[in-house]
């Protein structure tokens, strides 16, 4: 039937039906937004990939280097027994450098960790890019 040929009643009826439609709808909305509160900690975490990257990133850096820090003057500084002539209560602790493995500790591998850090940045700040791109 056209609008024009619906009587007061059923124009009241169908008015009443879209009211309670949209209302079911709201409740709905609101369901899911208070369901959606308790999972909004979750999302958070894929909100901004690139910056997850990207601080991921300067994390990783700063440990592998503290680590290889430690590990340069645990490992390159080694304390080796050597025995006495005569018994072998009679011998001692001796500290040898290794420069090898000092340098390429102390060195090499937050070196190697800077160049991996710079490249997995500029993956997060590719990623940032590409969002503000398909965003436009």
């Amino acid at each position: 039937m056209s609008e024009e040929n619906k009587t007061v009643e059923e124009k009241a009826e169908d008015q009443l039906k879209k009211e309670n439609r949209d209302k079911v709808i709201d409740e709905r909305i609101e369901k899911a937004k208070t369901l959606g509160q308790s999972l909004s900690a979750l999302d958070a975490i894929f909100d901004n990939p690139g910056k997850i990257i990207q601080n991921y990133a300067k994390i990783l850096f700063w440990l592998i280097t503290i680590f290889s820090i430690i590990a340069a003057f645990t490992l390159g500084f080694q304390k080796e027994y050597v025995s006495g002539y005569y018994s072998w209560s009679s011998g001692y602790y001796e500290t040898e450098f290794k420069p090898v493995i000092f340098f390429s500790l102390f060195i090499g591998v937050p070196a190697s960790a800077y160049i991996s850090s710079l490249f997995l940045v500029a993956f997060g700040e590719m990623v940032e890019n590409i969002k503000k791109i398909a965003e436009k």
